[in-house]
């Protein structure tokens, strides 16, 4: 039953509540199931929402609104902090061609970008592999939202740690113009051996923030490194516990 309440409350935050109710209804007691479930995802998002709407992080000394968006129900996770960040950092750069890796920001905000995603199909999503896409127009920035420690770990082909260094290189040599910037967000604990890659210096990221989730209510603050390295992902609380932003001038 674990299972399918999560496949539920997955499929609610991405085909929507009548998709639910349609599947919840064919279930033995389903209608009672329904109500029970709109009522937690709906008190839920109203919680958050005027509790914390007016509410706000500290990332770098700029004081930055929590983003509250039905889809991936993002006042429960990560999505939180990370859309904002990456969108202030995006603002500061004032870079005017971006490639997004992994079809994320579109869900949240519209602005003039390109998408590269392997496997999500959406409105203009280039489904290529990040790592052998050579656009005929170069970009000035590249960003990518919890994608990076995805490659080569959780694809169905073997399991190949080196895959997300091709891609940083590709993205240097191929990608982006000479000066380009990457911007990237991954949840700490999730795949250690990207984490061990940031730790030893391979990415060569020029700067390194950290981010760390201190309560039940999805409440984050910037931490040090020693203060986030060690959080292992869905402990202590569900999802990621401590975010890294990395930011690599090429």
């Amino acid at each position: 039953m674990d299972e399918f309440l999560e496949h539920a409350r997955r499929a609610y935050s991405t085909k929507g509540i009548m998709y639910v109710i349609q599947e919840g209804l064919k279930l033995p007691g389903g209608f009672l199931w329904v109500k029970s479930q709109i009522f937690h995802e709906r008190f839920h998002e109203l919680y958050f929402r005027f509790t914390r709407g007016g509410k706000r992080f500290v990332f770098n000394g700029k004081r930055l609104p929590y983003l509250n968006r039905r889809y991936n129900l993002s006042w429960e996770n990560e999505r939180a902090v990370e859309v904002p960040i990456v969108l202030s950092l995006i603002t500061k750069e004032r870079r005017r061609r971006v490639l997004e890796v992994g079809n994320v920001l579109p869900h949240y905000v519209k602005f003039p970008h390109d998408v590269v995603d392997k496997y999500e199909i959406g409105v203009a999503v280039i489904n290529s592999d990040i790592v052998n896409y050579s656009p005929i127009s170069r970009y000035d920035l590249a960003v990518s939202i919890s994608t990076f420690e995805h490659i080569g770990y959780d694809e169905p082909e073997p399991r190949n740690a080196n895959k997300i260094l091709e891609v940083i290189e590709n993205l240097r040599r191929n990608c982006l113009n000479a000066g380009g910037t990457i911007i990237f967000t991954v949840p700490v604990g999730y795949n250690f051996e990207f984490d061990r890659y940031i730790a030893e210096g391979v990415l060569k990221i020029t700067e390194l923030f950290y981010m760390k989730r201190v309560s039940k209510d999805n409440q984050w603050i910037q931490v040090p490194e020693s203060e986030a390295s060690d959080s292992t992902y869905g402990k202590r609380f569900p999802f990621a516990n401590a975010v890294a932003i990395g930011v690599i001038e090429t």
